[in-house]
Order: C-alpha cells, then sequence, then structure tokens
C-alpha cells in the first residue's frame, strides 16, 4: 500500500512533528487518491442523481430485481424470492466525492457487490476458510435499524450478527469471497457450531492467511500499519501484534481507526503525538468512504478501552 518506509536513522535527531507532517501527508493521499488541491475534470453528481445513475445501472444488470427508492443513497432491493437487501451508498458516494473520475470502476463493483447478496443461496454451505473478522462502528447497527425503520420495515429482520469489542466498536463476520464481501447473519453463525472464542480464532487465522505482511512506517514514537488497504482496523484483534517491543511509544500503546484502512499508533504519554494522530483521524474520518470513528483507543489488560486524555 506504500512503497516506503519511513526508516532514517538519523531522524532520531529531528522533532516529531517533522515525521508526523510526513505520516500525516501519506495517510491524506493514501485515503483521497489524488494529489492535494487536484480538481475533477468534470461535474461531480448530487447524491440524488448518484443513487437514479446507481438503480438504473443495477436494473439494467438484473431485471428481475426489485428497487425500491427510499431516499438519496438508501435503496431497498429484493428479488423475486422475496429476499432483500438496504443499500445504503453513503460510503460509495464519499469515494466518488474523491475520484469522481473512477464512478465507472466505482459502480461496477457496487452492482457486483448488490447483486452477490442474491447470489448464494441461503442454504448454500459457508466456506469456512474464507471467514473473516471486519471492525465497524458500534452505531452502525442502529444506524441500520433506524433506517429499515423509517422505509416502514420491521427491524427484527435485521439479523447481521456482530459481537461488541468495546463501547466504541463492534465485531461482525463476512465471507471475503475476493470479488466481494457477504456479512454472515445470526443463523449462519450458529451452523457453524462454534463459540465466540472459536469464532474470533478461526477468523484471525483465516485473516492472516488472506493479508499481505504488515508493515510498519513511522520510527519516532508515531507509526502506521499497513496491510493491504482493507482490514487494517481487523488488526486491532491480532494480540500478538500489541507489545512494547513492537511499538516503542511512551505509555500504553493507543491507536486511532478511522478507517478500514488506516491504523494510526502512539503512547499514552506522547502528548505532541497524541494530539497528532487525533487531528489526523479526525481529518480522514471525514473523507473516507469507509470511516469508523474519530475515538482513540488505549490497550490494557489485553483489551482495547476509550482513551481519555
Amino acid at each position: 500500500m506504500i512503497d516506503k518506509s519511513f526508516h532514517d536513522k538519523d531522524a532520531a535527531s529531528k522533532e516529531n512533528h517533522v515525521l508526523y507532517c510526513i505520516l500525516l501527508t501519506v495517510f491524506v493521499l493514501m485515503v483521497s487518491g489524488c494529489e492535494q488541491g487536484e480538481e475533477p475534470d468534470e461535474e461531480v453528481l448530487s447524491e440524488g442523481v448518484f443513487t437514479d445513475v446507481f438503480i438504473a445501472r443495477l436494473q439494467k444488470a438484473d431485471p428481475t430485481l426489485a428497487i425500491e427508492r427510499k431516499e438519496d443513497l438508501h435503496v431497498l432491493v429484493s428479488n423475486t424470492e422475496e429476499r432483500e437487501h438496504h443499500a445504503f451508498l453513503d460510503n460509495i458516494y464519499k469515494q466518488y466525492l474523491t475520484a469522481p473520475e473512477e464512478i465507472e470502476a466505482l459502480l461496477d463493483r457496487l452492482i457486483q457487490t448488490e447483486m452477490s447478496m442474491f447470489s448464494r443461496p441461503e442454504n448454500d454451505v459457508i466456506n469456512r476458510e474464507r471467514i473473516v473478522p471486519v471492525i465497524k462502528d458500534a452505531a452502525y447497527p442502529e444506524a441500520i435499524k433506524a433506517a429499515m425503520a423509517e422505509a416502514g420495515n420491521a427491524t427484527d429482520k435485521f439479523d447481521m450478527y456482530y459481537e461488541p469489542l468495546n463501547e466504541r466498536l463492534v465485531v461482525f463476520y463476512a465471507v471475503d469471497n475476493e470479488q466481494n464481501m457477504s456479512f454472515l447473519c445470526g443463523d449462519e453463525i450458529k451452523s457453524l457450531d462454534l463459540d465466540s472464542h472459536e469464532l474470533r480464532e478461526l477468523s484471525m487465522k483465516n485473516l492472516r492467511a488472506i493479508l499481505p505482511e504488515v508493515r510498519r512506517h513511522g520510527e519516532s514514537r508515531i507509526f502506521l500499519l499497513a496491510a493491504g488497504g482493507d482490514y487494517e482496523a481487523s488488526l486491532l484483534l491480532s494480540d500478538k501484534l500489541w507489545t512494547k517491543e513492537y511499538f516503542d511509544v511512551q505509555g500504553d500503546i493507543v491507536v486511532a481507526v478511522p478507517s478500514r484502512d488506516v491504523l494510526l499508533v502512539t503512547g499514552s504519554n506522547d502528548v505532541e503525538n497524541l494530539a497528532g494522530i487525533r487531528k489526523s483521524a479526525e481529518e480522514i474520518f471525514n473523507d473516507s468512504g469507509y470511516a469508523l470513528t474519530t475515538e482513540l483507543f488505549v490497550r490494557r489488560g489485553g483489551k482495547w478501552v476509550l482513551f481519555e486524555e
């Protein structure tokens, strides 16, 4: 994901904020995918028009689907078997805004994902070797339920399985089929006949097999972890990773996970870098298509808890 590691033996003599500025630049470019100040060459679609384009493309791709527009960036899709799925386009629209010229590729990927929601039979065997953990904001499940209620649908139809990680983050489980991702519901989890600990262990084993090598960037008490761009946030679940031997920080290990693909690390006693990653987290959260949270978390007793300065 990043071509070079900021490894410079002379950097230890420099001020921390110099490294932070370099890292922040990389973070912003990594998320935005374009140079700062770069202007799109084409007119940007509004939320409403973007939704209309998506509906038209999806209907053309599969005329058998019933597509109901609930509001801008919210569409209800159902098939002839009365299976339905709420498509929330907020994240993909944010990605579109950062790179309007990529609209064709974004829509193709989104439509492929939506169609995959109905491609697997309900009684299909789950590929255990592709089950991975996915970190989400704790408000995510309730936001979906609220949207379903506003659309006149019973919230008990929301059956995606998840576990709390802490008061701000939750863990979902999904089958990663390389081309798309399918989140598992409660009944599917039960069919695996695994307890919570076994499920977590299996998903982390699979994740380690799927991920490229985890790379650590930075050497001056502030770090960025890179692991392919999809599951950086899920690295929070890798207990063996979070040691003071690996992260030489001042105090306890503190992280920011503003989006699924950005994981920043510093120490609980490092006032300057705490301010740096907090500011960076807020900027990335506002620009990311896969935003999580602006909160910071500290590693204590083998768990991630909300960090309060």
